[in-house]
């Protein structure tokens, strides 16, 4: 409704989904897939990433170092689980509450209270919108320690025995079948949440009412008398062809763009992650952020940064681009061809009625791009982010997850058991190097064996 840029609306839904003979013509024949999803969409793939500069979240070509990781942080009202009696003097369904949040906790205990998204979806601390289905994996006390590492008295969701690599191996390969994996999503989530539903239904009706009151407007002037009288063009009425050619042109215009921005909109396939509040243990919340390393990336270099969801935030959100055996070809053409013709014929017969018909359809405009700025009105915020030295991106973000405030250089093997705390920060580690990139993962590797393994040259 009342669009802001017709030409390059069409540009774009021909670059993004036209044929070759029609890029072609706008010279984009040998245009790349990633040069078009980087300008015009917002997903990513392996062609295209988002990485924060320093400044602002930046679009550009290349493979990322860039993880996003979940973990569970304590708050202030923890409340310790022990029995209690109820009303009636019976304490069966505390006892049962106490027993459900201890399975709760043993069931969470091999991840150390760090996640990637497909492990938050296997102990369902999320829920994707689609109902991704993901098998369970149920855990015994001897599953949890069979590792042969000593088993300390205390948090079970932060200190905890990660369990062997084969059967982390098994789990990853059947969590992730229906999950497809891109880089992150940073414009879309450390912003805050995106704009509801109901919002966007609500400025889609304004502009709606908006763009179709300025239709009546110009058929009131052109043929309802006496009102016709003051908007003539120079002293005379309006010729037959200008109002009839200004309303078809007009929705012409409408469909063409709603027509081009689906080319556009079905060439990325979104989804929803949802966090399952009713599934964190109490005492906890469920943290979510993005690290990010030192690195260059299109002889652009980027900083090393832990960017930060907002404490509110209920969802994540993923996009990438859709290559779905559909040709939208048809679409894109006939999309085109709607949208130049109604905009010629539009201009065709705004020429020939009294300016106010051209105000009013300007005035509209406006309006509707005025409410495109209050929809996108979080893309101007600036995230909460911390910097993070060079080279110690996966050390750092292993003591924020633990809040381990004192840092120990100390050799860690099972003939001398680790101090009380030692464990859930080492355990975190191991956690963020199953979780990140080779490159990320690597880099850690290298600090791991001069902090951890000094002793007996083991990082693990």
């Amino acid at each position: 409704m009342a669009p802001l840029g017709i030409i390059t609306a069409v540009v774009s839904a021909i670059r993004v989904g036209g044929p070759r003979w029609l890029r072609a013509i706008i010279g984009r024949a040998r245009e790349s897939k990633g040069e078009a999803e980087l300008e015009l969409m917002s997903s990513t793939s392996a062609d295209v990433c988002e990485l924060w500069n320093g400044e602002t979240i930046v679009r550009t070509l290349g493979s990322p170092y860039v993880t996003e990781v979940l973990w569970l942080e304590k708050t202030d009202s923890v409340q310790a689980i022990g029995p209690s009696t109820n009303s009636d003097g019976s304490d069966e369904d505390t006892l049962l509450d106490t027993q459900n949040e201890e399975s709760r906790r043993a069931f969470l205990a091999p991840f150390a209270g760090v996640f990637s998204l497909t492990d938050a979806l296997t102990a369902k601390l999320v829920r994707s919108s689609r109902n991704t289905d993901v098998v369970e994996v149920n855990y015994t006390p001897s599953q949890l320690f069979d590792n042969n590492v000593f088993e300390l008295e205390a948090d079970p969701v932060l200190v905890s025995v990660p369990a062997p690599e084969s059967r982390r191996r098994r789990r990853r390969q059947k969590h992730t079948e229906n999950i497809v994996v891109c880089p992150p999503n940073l414009s879309l989530n450390v912003t805050g949440d995106a704009t509801s539903r109901t919002e966007l239904a609500i400025v889609a009706l304004f502009a709606s009412l908006f763009q179709f009151g300025v239709i009546a407007f110009q058929l009131v002037i052109t043929y309802l008398h006496p009102f016709n009288e003051n908007f003539t063009k120079n002293d005379r009425r309006a010729p037959p062809y200008a109002c009839p050619l200004t309303v078809a042109g007009t929705l012409f215009v409408i469909l063409g763009m709603f027509a081009c921005s689906m080319v556009v909109q079905k060439r990325s396939k979104e989804e929803d992650w949802y966090l399952e509040r009713k599934n964190i243990p109490e005492g906890y919340r469920l943290r979510i952020a993005w690290l990010q390393r030192h690195q260059r990336v299109t002889d652009q270099n980027f900083g090393g940064f832990c960017l930060y969801a907002p404490t509110n935030r209920r969802r994540i959100m993923s996009s990438r681009f859709n290559n779905t055996k559909e040709s939208p070809n048809v679409a894109t053409v006939l999309g085109s061809a709607i949208s130049i013709v109604g905009f010629v014929v539009q201009f065709t017969g705004l020429r020939g009625m009294h300016y106010s018909a051209t105000l009013a359809q300007l005035a509209a405009t406006l309006f509707a791009s005025l409410l495109r700025i209050m929809v996108r009105r979080q893309l101007g915020n600036r995230p909460i982010l911390d910097t993070v030295p060079d080279g110690q991106e996966l050390d750092w973000m292993a003591r924020k997850t633990t809040n381990c405030s004192k840092w120990t250089v100390k050799p860690l093997n099972t003939s001398d058991p680790p101090e009380e705390g030692d464990l859930g920060t080492f355990a975190a580690r191991s956690r963020l190097r199953e979780i990140c990139p080779l490159a990320l993962r690597g880099s850690f590797n290298n600090i791991a064996c001069d902090i951890i393994g000094k002793g007996n040259g083991r990082s693990d």
